[in-house]
């Protein structure tokens, strides 16, 4: 699992780059924010067939229910057409299966990449400035912004906009005021699913 971890310290808030995070009830000094993101499931959410190494899959996050609890599903890249997500996208990515890390410096680079593929499927899908973004898509790429920045993967150059160091390309980002409840919410999701 990749760890983000958030902590800056402050009488005040705690504030990291675009974000802003007011201390909590008892934290006079500090906050700590850390999300966990989880690999791919080991079969299909369409046909429970298994992921095998180089499979093309697609992954969704998206709101199910009436209670509005964040889900995830993988499907092979083919099966895309037959199934779809049972509420509203919040971000959809493409990916391959890669093979298991046998090392623990494999598995940090291999959750590290994963992280980057959302990142770039997020901003590449929401780079249309009229289009209107669900409030939990634009958490989930402020925070993957922070988390890739912090592994010198991109680079903030101003105000919500961010270089990805490789290909040098500069993607929009919004920007994002958090409370203390509402990371709490996300972050106990978002360890579930991703």
């Amino acid at each position: 699992m990749a760890t983000l971890n958030l902590l800056e310290t402050s009488k005040k808030c705690a504030v990291v780059r675009n974000l802003v995070f007011p201390n909590p009830p008892g934290c006079a000094d500090s906050f700590v924010m850390e999300f966990n993101f989880r690999s791919v499931g080991k079969v299909s959410h369409f046909e429970g067939k298994a992921f095998m190494p180089e499979d093309k899959v697609v992954s969704f996050l998206y709101r199910a229910g009436t209670e509005g609890i964040i889900e995830r599903m993988d499907i092979h890249a083919e099966d895309e057409g037959k199934v779809s997500p049972e509420g509203p996208v919040i971000c959809r990515w493409t990916h391959r299966i890669r093979e298991e890390a046998q090392t623990e410096a494999e598995l940090r680079k291999q959750q590290m990449q994963s992280s980057e593929d959302l990142f770039l499927a997020l901003c590449q899908e929401n780079q249309d400035a009229e289009k209107e973004m669900l409030p939990e898509t634009q958490t989930l790429m402020a925070l993957l912004a922070l988390q890739l920045e912090r592994k010198r993967i991109v680079r903030s150059v101003g105000s919500g906009i961010y270089l990805h160091v490789k290909t040098k390309v500069r993607y929009r980002v919004p920007n994002v005021e958090f409370d203390p409840q509402k990371l709490m919410e996300i972050q106990d999701q978002l360890q579930q699913l991703l």
